[in-house]
């Protein structure tokens, strides 16, 4: 028999495979989509929870999608593997050098068949950051050298 638990990929939830981001990920304001991926063959409904982005520092909210805002949060459903997609607005994650984390609520989504409420991501597993200023400075410093270098030498 196989046991669910050792199918936990760092959510303490079973049912979630992958997150996009993923835990520990770096984000920032152009950070459209969230979206979370639960294991095959559990039919999902929305229910009456929330999605919850948070600021670590000061445990401030950056944003709050309920499961009945339809135009920011979207079930998809691909070889029977069921996606949530949150759409992030861009002031969410706009703050240089902060950790943020997301929260999912129990009941969140359900099970299509029986109406059971499962479980959500509690505070301190999907932890977000958003780099540094001096280090974007750098990227862009960096970036910009490596386009120099491919400019054609009469241009």
């Amino acid at each position: 028999m196989l046991l669910y638990l050792d199918l936990d990929y760092g959510y303490d939830n079973f049912l979630i495979t992958k997150t996009i981001p993923s835990i520990n990920d770096t984000v920032n304001s152009l950070t459209a989509f969230l979206d979370i991926t639960f294991t095959e063959f559990i039919g999902l409904l929305t229910s009456t929870g929330n999605i919850t982005i948070y600021k670590a520092s000061d445990n401030s909210i950056r944003q709050r999608v309920s499961a009945t805002m339809h135009n920011f949060c979207k079930i998809s459903v691909y070889d029977f593997v069921h996606t949530i997609s949150i759409k992030v607005i861009n002031s969410t994650f706009n703050e240089y050098g902060e950790q943020y984390f997301v929260t999912m609520d129990n009941n969140f989504v359900k099970r299509d068949f029986g109406d059971e409420p499962l479980r959500g991501i509690h505070d301190g597993i999907w932890i977000l950051k958003t780099l540094d200023l001096d280090d974007r400075k750098i990227k862009l410093l960096w970036a910009q050298f490596f386009l120099l270098q491919k400019l054609p030498k009469n241009s």
